[in-house]
């Protein structure tokens, strides 16, 4: 059976947003004031504890790398990064992430998602998500 983790987060690129949500008992979420922001949270069976974004290095206004961080291991699962415009809107891209290279040790990994090869504007898309399945 497979199973999904789903995070979605969205991007203001201009405002820092410092806020953490539990859903439910088995489920939380923290951000710590270092994003650049979020406005929804979903998950499901997993932690993530922070999110990183990474400007590409010839275009700051251009994404490089998502990397978010898990008390959940999900090493060796499979990930996807989805970039959108808005809750319902069109998709701006999709990313295959790294959950090998980090390791699990000590409650925690990350999850790498590297988005250099198009490198998206920051300003092209207004959520984040990440699907981690068994």
């Amino acid at each position: 059976m497979r199973k999904s983790r789903v995070v979605f987060a969205g991007v203001g690129v201009a405002a820092a947003v410092a806020t953490g949500t539990a859903f439910t008992a088995a489920n939380t979420f923290t951000q710590p004031s270092a994003i650049a922001g979020y406005g929804q949270t979903l998950v499901t069976g997993a932690t993530v504890t922070d999110t990183d974004f990474t400007a590409y290095a010839a275009d700051p206004t251009d994404l490089a790398s998502v990397v978010f961080n898990t008390s959940t291991n999900v090493n060796g699962k499979s990930a996807t990064l989805t970039l959108k415009n808005g809750v319902t809107g069109p998709v701006i891209g999709t990313f295959t992430c790294d959950t090998a290279s980090s390791v699990y040790a000590a409650g925690t990994m990350d999850i790498i998602c590297d988005t250099s090869a198009t490198h998206p504007k920051f300003d092209s898309f207004t959520y984040v998500g990440l699907t981690v399945l068994d």
